[in-house]
């Protein structure tokens, strides 16, 4: 049997019925709406998960940039995720203060 010979015997077993269900459930469905109310208990998760981790990463980037200015080095290794991390925690909405100590690490850098 070719190809042709196959699908057509495979179209002919499903019969149209089936095509038609499935036809219909994958584009006739109509979809429930989503109320904003149920989106509420998700959306406070995920503000709650937003803080925390903001939270952690200025506790981590202020700890590593103290380290680093007090020590006078950083290696190009630590810059590095030190720029990611950074740049991760103005994503979320960082603050200025972390950007105060970030640019004061840069100049850390730049003259190593």
């Amino acid at each position: 049997m070719d190809g042709n010979t196959v699908a057509a015997v495979v179209i002919a077993v499903l019969g149209s019925d089936v095509i038609k269900e499935i036809v219909k459930g994958l584009f006739g469905r109509k979809h429930d709406a989503v109320k904003r109310a149920d989106l509420e208990p998700i959306h406070q998760a995920l503000q709650t998960l937003k803080e925390g981790l903001m939270t952690m990463q200025a506790d981590r980037l202020d700890h590593l940039m103290t380290v680093y200015l007090r020590d006078g080095v950083i290696t190009d290794v630590q810059y590095k995720s030190l720029v990611n991390m950074h740049n991760s925690y103005n994503k979320l909405g960082g603050n200025s203060f972390i950007d105060d100590k970030f640019e004061r690490v840069q100049e850390l850098y730049k003259h190593h």
